[in-house]
């Protein structure tokens, strides 16, 4: 712990800030949630794009990148991706999770909201000609309806979408999107404090979408809790 401290000291301040931002609800319209959102991560970029894809990092881009090597490495284990694989990261943030990949798929997409925190993605894996980057409208994931993934991960970003009353066009949206026996990783769908509901919701919407649950809520990583949802688009 003392070393911890030591290696993030403006770790207390920089949490401290995009906690208040995060801990503000959104309200008025579907669109102005979604304006909201997007500006929280405008702000939280600026504060520190570390904390602000992952409170757990403390800001310390070392320990986001351990955290994110596991992440990689679990998906690795499922078999989720493989060097022939299309994957799009739903919520991509500062794009820590599609420069851990583009080595190891045939391309990664990038989509976010917050034009702030799609800089600095594109900054991250501007050596990577196998990336790209949209800026999504919030609302769905029209902006990419013409291309199939084998993967879609969603990391930390289903919360936000739960929070501004877009989670279902989102799921609808990614269950088109997937090639049969593609998958859809989620971590954390919700920041509701309640399993049950997650399990529940995650339930409902796969089998409204033709989506078979293979993990509803699972832990499954050391260095962060979140919940593991996955569900498949079942193989011809």
């Amino acid at each position: 712990m003392r070393e911890l401290w030591s290696t993030s000291p403006k770790a207390y301040s920089a949490i401290a800030s995009i906690h208040e931002l995060a801990n503000k609800e959104f309200c008025g319209s579907r669109d102005a949630r979604i304006q909201q959102c997007a500006a929280l991560f405008d702000r939280a970029a600026a504060i520190s794009p570390e904390a602000g894809v992952a409170l757990y990092s403390l800001g310390n881009e070392r320990l986001l990148e351990r955290a994110t090597r596991e992440l990689v490495a679990l998906m690795s284990r499922w078999n989720l991706f493989d060097a022939a694989a299309d994957v799009l990261d739903l919520g991509c943030g500062s794009g820590r999770c599609l420069e851990a990949l583009a080595p190891l798929v045939h391309s990664a997409t990038g989509i976010d909201i917050s034009a702030a925190m799609l800089r600095m993605a594109t900054r991250r894996v501007a050596r990577f000609v196998n990336v790209s980057l949209v800026r999504g409208t919030g609302l769905d994931l029209s902006v990419v309806a013409d291309r199939r993934f084998r993967l879609i991960i969603a990391v930390d970003s289903f919360p936000y979408l739960v929070a501004t009353g877009v989670a279902e066009n989102h799921m609808r949206d990614c269950s088109e999107l997937l090639l049969p026996g593609g998958k859809l990783l989620i971590l954390n769908f919700s920041y509701r404090e309640s399993l049950a509901l997650d399990r529940a919701d995650i339930a409902a919407s796969s089998r409204q979408y033709g989506l078979a649950v293979m993990c509803n809520g699972t832990r499954d990583l050391e260095l962060w809790d979140g919940a593991t949802f996955l569900v498949e688009r079942p193989p011809r």
